[in-house]
């Protein structure tokens, strides 16, 4: 996302798709600032990644 603008252009329309339908949106991957900031501009509504938190262990 941070290195083409192709990428961007489709976050954002599939972003803007999803609005219209009354759904929120999640990206996945969010692995630097650059790319949390970008997905931000595009108005993506959650995010989720090694950037934001790494995993947490699964307890059964």
């Amino acid at each position: 996302m941070a290195r083409g603008s192709i990428d961007r252009a489709i976050v954002t329309a599939m972003n803007d798709v999803a609005h219209s339908l009354g759904r929120y949106t999640v990206a996945e991957y969010v692995e630097t600032p650059e790319v949390l900031r970008l997905l931000k501009v595009c108005g993506v509504d959650r995010v989720q990644g090694h950037y934001i938190s790494e995993p947490l262990e699964k307890i059964i």
